[in-house]
């Protein structure tokens, strides 16, 4: 593994995990002085951001598991739908504050692969593209997992690619265009 690799995941994660750890001490910092009740939506954020620092806290132990070798994969049916609805509800207020009109048009829901590695890239992948989006954000799981969105503000991150490999290691291929991810099970 490449030290240049190695330096692009702990940026990209490093960052987000800044980001998450300063969403929360600032928001309790501002309740002990009175600015935010534990009851408003303001204290939400740390709730949505607490969920994310463990969502990108275990997406960090994926990619080093990966980059270290450990192939072991556990395959089963899992439910898109059901991790994309649960996702979108937690970060709600992290969407709301995007201004995204979401589109949602669920035919199929499962992909078998490995449940706990697929469902937090998953998500992962899904939160760095509404932060990417502009307008209104398309979730299709048809025959293909797609996220569209009518304009991306910025490019993907380059840790897409190591993404890209480690769903290909537990079955879904994984695509990007300007505008579009299409995840997809491999045959």
């Amino acid at each position: 593994m490449s030290d240049k690799k190695l330096n692009k995941v702990y940026e990209f994660f490093s960052h987000n995990v800044r980001t998450f750890t300063t969403e929360i001490v600032t928001t309790i910092e501002c309740l002990k002085v009175g600015f935010v009740e534990t009851e408003s939506e303001e204290f939400d954020i740390v709730y949505e951001a607490a969920y994310l620092l463990d969502l990108y806290d275990i997406g960090l132990n994926i990619v080093f598991k990966y980059l270290s070798g450990d192939e072991s994969v556990n395959k089963e049916k899992v439910s898109v739908k059901e991790i994309t609805e649960e996702f979108l509800k937690s970060v709600n207020g992290y969407i709301t504050s995007s201004e995204l009109n979401i589109v949602k048009d669920y035919q199929n829901d499962t992909v078998l692969t490995d449940n706990f590695i697929f469902k937090n890239i998953y998500k992962i992948i899904l939160y760095e593209f509404i932060k990417l989006a502009s307008g209104a954000l398309n979730i299709s799981l048809a025959e293909k997992i797609e996220i569209s969105s009518e304009k991306l503000n910025d490019k993907y991150p380059e840790i897409f690619s190591l993404f890209g490999q480690i769903l290909n290691s537990v079955g879904v291929k994984f695509t990007m265009t300007d505008n579009k991810i299409i995840l997809e099970q491999l045959k």
